[in-house]
């Protein structure tokens, strides 16, 4: 049920960002690593991948989410403000980059959002992506400044059968081949 509902907000142009997961490790998280969702990891504010925060293939950007102020309810105190840390406290970070993104275009589709988010992020860790901090830490000075002619018409979510097939080159069965660029 909460694929699809995923899959219809992305369909009806909605942007949608999750939290990785604070395990500490490699598993995929739902709703974080459903297509077309933007999977957040955390950063302490050295730029570290906090201790706590999931990382691996599905990760697209982290963001601060170490001891982050913010409202709660405790019984003893009614509703209060804390220190909170958790990819929870990361994920509203990149949702408000992209809110601000979609204030300036309010036509981008959300894989044009994802794909300007994460072509403008901050690099961390291995050069591109890596699986600790994926496309890195969400640079939104940098998203604002993307020239929307820079994105490429192939960043959509849905590909017909028919695009794949166009798309795709033919592979000659064979002991080993070499492909060099993008596929």
């Amino acid at each position: 049920i909460m694929e699809e509902a995923i899959k219809m907000a992305i369909s009806n142009n909605i942007v949608v960002v999750a939290a990785a997961g604070n395990e500490n490790w490699d598993e995929v998280s739902i709703p974080a690593g459903y297509e077309g969702v933007i999977s957040v990891g955390s950063v302490s504010s050295d730029k570290q991948l906090s201790s706590f925060s999931n990382y691996g293939p599905s990760i697209g950007l982290v963001a601060p989410g170490e001891e982050v102020y913010s409202t709660a309810y405790l019984p003893e105190k009614q509703s209060t403000y804390v220190q909170i840390s958790g990819t929870s406290m990361a994920s509203p970070v990149v949702a408000a980059a992209a809110s601000m993104l979609l204030s300036k275009y309010p036509d981008l589709s959300p894989a044009q959002v994802e794909y300007i988010l994460e072509q403008t992020a901050d690099d961390l860790g291995a050069r591109g992506f890596d699986t600790k901090f994926g496309n890195g830490l969400v640079n939104i000075v940098e998203a604002l400044s993307f020239p929307l002619d820079q994105i490429p018409s192939s960043v959509k979510i849905d590909w017909s059968i028919d695009e794949i097939k166009e798309k795709a080159e033919y592979v000659e069965d064979s002991s080993s081949f070499v492909k060099e660029g993008a596929f």
